[in-house]
């Protein structure tokens, strides 16, 4: 199980990468992806593909990034 909580505070000048990076440890099969959105609501998929970015957006399906 990972964790990571995305926050905003980016100030006048600066800059931070809104990604969030997961590492499966050599894992070439598909991991479960599960998030818990600010409002509450849970979205849980299987079978993510690896070795790749997702851009997931809340109530819709992880796509790749790009």
């Amino acid at each position: 199980t990972s964790y990571a909580q995305a926050t905003g505070g980016r100030s006048y000048c600066s800059a931070q990468d809104p990604r969030m990076v997961f590492g499966l440890g050599g894992s070439d099969a598909g991991s479960t992806l599960q998030i818990t959105w600010l409002g509450g609501s849970e979205q849980r998929w299987t079978s993510v593909p690896v070795d790749r970015y997702l851009l997931v957006v809340e109530g819709g399906e992880p796509g790749e990034e790009g």
